[in-house]
């Protein structure tokens, strides 16, 4: 039974109930066939007989197998119960989300690091960009959707110091309200949350592209900013990203992630990124075949300079000068990422957050933005 704690669905033992909304229940469960937790979003039995709401759940499921990233909660199933509700079954991610986390951090009194605001751009930008790829528009980029899952098997309790502890992440999450590109030209009915939908997105039928998605992941990154020495210096960040016009916006989600990256770490800084270019997948440090190369490689070059160092060198008299190559690792820019027009007045004096590892901008950098987007 769907509605019970403690009954079964198929192979999947429910657990407790994890989340409720207005059309599905999303339990705890576990598979009994392979022995691990899952998540079970089970429609709701009156709805299950409303054929635009089985519809809109039944294509939920199917543009999240469309999604193949790290960063987007899985799909593993989807099936009907006994009683006729249709149930999908997700990575699960029983951490909370980040509403909860940032609020609680409020509570505090504390505010969001820098460090933690570059995990969320991050995160925003690789889900987002993968969901793009596949021709969707997310269409409902909140807080609420935006859930944190543990990668390790026993994780310790949430500290509550920083935003995310160390083996956290977040996952886009919820389907819902996505738009299918490849379906139709774009046009839909309204739909979004109050405070982070995009206003293409109101009224009874409007047309929404990609950019429709910049705006929402603007909006949560502004929210989670706020209170921060991080929120006046992304002003012209969010003022570009949640322009009334589309065509005002940031191009795409990798404009955004670029101009986003140079607020929060500075043009110099070794960990900016130089075209703005989204590589979807685990980050480097869980890529675990890239940690050994680099170890090999590192190995290579300590033990090529200790017998450089130790060989005897055999110098031509006819040579006064060496030539030495370099060569150039950086990834070449392919365009110049935005950057943020320096302010007027008073400049502000940098403070750093607790938790970051960079102090945070002056309002008065020397970073611009520029002021119109190119159109699509």
């Amino acid at each position: 039974m769907a509605d019970k704690h403690g009954g079964k669905i198929g192979r999947y033992r429910l657990i407790a109930p994890i989340g409720s909304g207005g059309f599905a229940t999303v339990y705890r469960a576990v598979d009994e066939r392979l022995g691990c937790e899952v998540a079970l979003k089970v429609l709701a039995e009156n709805h299950s007989l409303v054929p635009d709401y089985r519809e809109r759940f039944i294509s939920e499921a199917q543009h999240l197998r469309r999604v193949d990233s790290y960063w987007v909660a899985s799909i593993f199933d989807l099936g009907e119960t006994d009683t006729g509700q249709p149930y999908m079954v997700l990575e699960l991610a029983d951490r909370g989300d980040l509403e909860t986390r940032v609020n609680n951090l409020w509570d505090q009194s504390r505010s969001v690091s820098g460090d933690d605001l570059l995990v969320l751009a991050e995160t925003l930008a690789h889900s987002l960009s993968a969901i793009h790829a596949a021709d969707l528009v997310h269409r409902d980029v909140t807080p609420g959707n935006l859930l944190v899952r543990h990668n390790g098997l026993k994780p310790a309790p949430w500290s509550g110091r920083t935003l995310l502890d160390r083996g956290e992440r977040l996952l886009l999450s919820d389907l819902g309200y996505a738009k299918d590109l490849r379906a139709a030209s774009g046009i839909t009915s309204g739909g979004g949350t109050a405070g982070f939908a995009a206003p293409e997105q109101h009224g009874e039928m409007t047309q929404v592209d990609t950019r429709a998605d910049v705006y929402g992941a603007t909006a949560v990154l502004e929210w989670a900013a706020t209170g921060s020495v991080y929120e006046q210096p992304l002003t012209d960040v969010a003022r570009i990203g949640m322009a009334e016009e589309p065509k005002d916006r940031f191009e795409d989600i990798s404009a955004w992630h670029a101009a986003v990256r140079q607020v929060l770490t500075g043009p110099s800084s070794p960990v900016g990124i130089s075209s703005g270019l989204i590589e979807d997948g685990p980050p480097p440090w869980a890529r675990p075949a890239l940690a050994a190369v680099a170890g090999l490689s590192l190995g290579f070059v300590v033990a090529a300079a200790f017998w450089y160092d130790n060989e005897p060198t055999s110098v031509n008299p006819n040579t006064t000068d060496a030539i030495t190559e370099t060569t150039d690792t950086t990834v070449p820019s392919t365009s110049t990422p935005p950057t943020l027009p320096p302010a007027t007045g008073e400049e502000s004096v940098p403070a750093t957050p607790e938790g970051a590892t960079e102090p945070a901008p002056s309002v008065g950098s020397t970073v611009s933005v520029p002021t119109s987007p190119t159109e699509e």
